[in-house]
């Protein structure tokens, strides 16, 4: 049959409703009914159907700690760092998340904005936004509850049940309970392994026509069994470069050999090049532990263990105040909180713990104004910030052995550090001590921002449009640091120090747009904006005054200016065929100056020759291109495909410790999704898949060879070591749905096969 038009899909990214295809900016939405077809369960999943978005879990703590990256900016994290895209449930900012708010209950819809969000956004959405809208109360009767079973132990149940007060009045709520096991395995532990609950409620209360108010409260918990790490090669070239007819590790120092030690006291051989005992199979780990003895048999120690929570309540008014005039207010608090346990090789050498503690107060108040006869819409407004957030005191712990450097063995001296010391009291005759305690301390910030704005679309005529958009923002911060004493810091005087700062930055993005809408099918748009990034504190090493007193002494916290970002895009949205196909297209060229990023800075005080530090890593210039397009084929089977690529390009690779960003964007993702319905005679079936390529993705800057030394010339940048360079190679996903209904509408079924 003759295919329909496609369905007309409302977004807000211009903080009013528009039109996909008349949104100047590049806006990717999908409905909640769409994303359940697809089977995306989290926003790791729709991070897949999105070119040039990325949400990946973090170095070390995988997806406990997640990287949100849209056009290969990303950054922040952790209990102070500033992301770079913005996250919103329900228009409330979210600065710290992870956990079961990653995942997608009873959602209306969901918009990926990408590119800088500035003017209308704020702060820290230099890379875009992502927003997450639910279900909002009805005035009709609802429920529903809702069961999945499958393998990996995967189990969820879930439940919603909408109810009218009165006439005016609505109450809504949501439960669900997702369980899934891990499939790494780990001693006793299944790495990988999730239990989360949400529960929501919203109440809408509709006092006149011209007034609406939606109240919410969210609470979500989560519990995870670590990242499902696994190691598929395991290279400590040069095993023993004085002897190369000995297959096993022989250099002194560090993990590599106390674990070959405690395997070779116990009776069993020492580490070699792709030992077996690591690199078993695709879904397994050593379970070892040293935490506890040298005897590599597993401890508790050693289990891996992620918990979070997150609490939100929120008001959202709208308000018709004239014919011309609205007015929406939203009011959220939040309170969240994330605790766990991490080894980052997995060898059962650490005890690594990480806590994040946020407390959030966010208000903003827009106007939404038609003036001149329609001529001009008008949305101004301002906004209120403010953040108690701060990691409680933590401190690594790992297994210790004793290094002898000779001629024979070779090694570095300085690594008699992390066996023995007798300037740090830690005698090297007498026994030896088992366990390591470093980066013993804590920290807080308070952060409050305060912005003003406006953005205006004057109507040249029926063709023309010019968007011009200024926000005035401030930003203030007060952080501090304590160090307690440990094995890598003794206090000049007692037995802790704190160190603090404070600072305020004021900025001012603005943006402007030229848009031709040749037809109501055809609008071609050209954009130029400017965003920033917060700015935040780098806490220094602490210096060694003498060889009798290291690590004694702590510099002040330095600041680390904002980050500023330039963008020049156009795009094209069309449609053809009678409504039938879109294609949309942008293009993009992105600058940002003063990089906030981590590098190894060289540091002669330090066991390792080096300490990792936040710094200004200068300018990155970054350019790509989106496409998406969507084919009603026929009235039964719609056709949609989206593709990115994104290239970057550094002015000082020397700071950056390497060639490669990190986190980097991903170079290229495709994407194609269908869905066919087939109509039946008591009810409906309804088929759907998308299949996913990725290209490759470096993941760390990684050092310098010798080779890229000589073409860099980075000088004492060179002389750190060449650290975690590995590349992620492409790789391709295949998600297929098969759903039925009955023609009742009361039930349906659906058989999900993911991650084909």
């Amino acid at each position: 049959a003759l295919a329909q038009q496609l369905e007309e899909i409302v977004v807000t990214a211009e903080r009013r409703e528009l039109s996909l295809q008349q949104t100047p900016i590049s806006v990717l939405a999908f409905t909640g009914e769409s994303l359940e077809l697809r089977g995306v369960r989290d926003m790791f999943d729709l991070a897949n159907l999105a070119p040039n978005v990325d949400i990946k879990g973090s170095r070390g703590t995988g997806n406990t700690s997640p990287t949100y990256e849209i056009r290969g900016i990303s950054g922040g994290g952790g209990a102070t760092g500033e992301r770079s895209v913005g996250f919103y449930i329900d228009n409330v900012f979210m600065p710290r998340t992870t956990g079961p708010v990653m995942r997608v209950i009873d959602v209306d819809r969901v918009e990926v904005l990408r590119g800088p969000q500035g003017t209308l956004f704020g702060r820290n959405s230099t890379g875009g936004a992502i927003r997450v809208f639910s279900r909002q109360p009805t005035s009709e009767w609802d429920s529903n509850i809702k069961v999945t079973t499958g393998n990996f132990g995967h189990y969820d149940v879930s439940g919603m049940v909408n109810v009218p007060l009165s006439d005016r009045i609505s109450l809504r709520a949501q439960g669900a309970s997702l369980h899934e096991d891990g499939f790494v395995q780990r001693g006793p532990q299944q790495l990988g392994s999730s239990d989360d609950s949400v529960v929501r409620v919203q109440l809408g209360w509709r006092p006149s026509d011209k007034l609406k108010l939606n109240f919410g409260a969210l609470h979500t918990d989560s519990k995870s069994d670590g990242s499902p790490t696994d190691a598929t090669m395991f290279n400590m070239n040069p095993v023993c470069p004085l002897d190369p007819t000995n297959p096993y590790f022989c250099l002194q120092g560090n993990y590599a050999d106390w674990v070959s030690d405690f395997l070779q006291t116990s009776g069993q051989e020492r580490l070699r090049q792709n030992d077996q005992r690591i690199v078993r199979d695709s879904y397994s780990m050593p379970d070892w532990c040293f935490l506890d003895d040298s005897d590599p048999d597993w401890s508790d120690l050693c289990r891996q263990w992620n918990k979070s929570r997150y609490s939100q309540i929120d008001a959202n008014i709208t308000w018709d105040i004239g014919e011309h005039v609205s007015m929406t207010s939203t009011t959220g608090f939040s309170k969240f909180s994330s605790s766990g346990v991490s080894d980052w090789q997995l060898l059962g050498m650490e005890f690594r713990q990480d806590a994040v503690k946020s407390d959030v107060t966010y208000q903003e108040i827009q106007f939404n104004l038609g003036l001149a006869d329609g001529k001009v819409d008008l949305v101004t407004g301002m906004n209120y910030f403010n953040e108690d957030s701060g990691q409680p005191r933590l401190a690594l712990l790992n297994a210790i052995g004793s290094s002898t450097f000779n001629a024979t063995t070779g090694g570095s001296a300085n690594g008699n550090l992390w066996g023995c010391s007798d300037s740090l009291g830690i005698p090297c005759a007498g026994a030896v001590r088992r366990l390591r305690r470093t980066g013993d301390g804590m920290t807080s910030q308070t952060a409050t921002a305060y912005g003003l704005f406006v953005n205006s679309t004057i109507h040249l005529g029926k063709v023309v449009s010019l968007t011009t958009g200024l926000r005035e923002s401030l930003d203030e911060k007060n952080f501090s640091s304590t160090l307690f004493a440990s094995d890598n810091f003794i206090p000049q005087n007692g037995v802790s120090t704190t160190v603090s700062s404070s600072d305020d930055w004021r900025a001012t993005d603005w943006r402007g747009t030229l848009e031709f809408q040749a037809n109501e099918d055809f609008m071609v748009y050209v954009t130029s904006s400017k965003a920033f990034r917060s700015g935040t504190f780098t806490t220094p090493a602490a210096l060694a005054t003498n060889a009798t007193r290291p690590y004694n002494l702590r510099p002040p916290p330095a600041a680390v200016p904002p980050e500023t970002l330039f963008n020049s895009e156009i795009g094209a949205r069309t449609e053809w065929l009678n409504g039938r196909f879109r294609f949309n297209v942008t293009r993009y060229n992105m600058n940002y100056t003063n990089r906030q990023g981590a590098s190894a800075v060289v540091d002669a005080t330090s066991p390792t020759g080096f300490t990792i530090q936040l710094v200004n890593q200068g300018d990155v210039s970054l350019a790509g291109t989106e496409i998406e397009l969507m084919l009603a084929v026929t009235d039964r089977f719609t056709l949609e495909g989206a593709t990115g690529r994104a290239d970057y390009s550094m002015a000082n690779v020397c700071i950056n410790n390497g060639p490669f960003l990190f986190p980097p964007p991903m170079d290229r993702k495709h994407s194609v999704s269908g869905r066919y319905e087939l109509p039946a005679s008591k009810g409906n079936y309804s088929f759907s898949f998308n299949y996913t390529k990725t290209g490759p993705m470096q993941t760390h800057p990684g050092g310098f060879t010798a080779e890229e030394n000589a073409i860099y010339n980075c000088g004492a940048f060179a002389a750190t070591f060449i650290d975690s360079r590995y590349e992620v190679p492409s790789y391709s996903l295949f998600n297929a749905a098969l759903r039925y209904g009955p023609s009742n509408g009361k039930w349906s079924t659906t058989l999900f096969a993911n991650n084909l």
